[in-house]
């Protein structure tokens, strides 16, 4: 584990990660959907792998 999350952790912290907070903002409302921030995410460089993105979809209804 990189040391930015030990140290987020350990400040108790609760380490979401990107596609979280991608997740957050669909289910809150703030985005319409979450597909093309992924896929722009990807395009720019993120590796994100198939089975978390299909599991975020899932969580947020897409």
């Amino acid at each position: 584990m990189p040391g930015r999350l030990r140290c987020a952790k350990a400040m108790g912290l609760r380490v979401i990660g990107t596609l979280g907070v991608v997740g957050r903002a669909k289910s809150a409302g703030r985005i319409a959907a979450a597909v093309p921030v992924i896929e722009h995410l990807r395009r720019t460089g993120l590796y994100i792998s198939d089975a978390l993105v299909r599991h975020i979809l899932e969580q947020v209804g897409e």
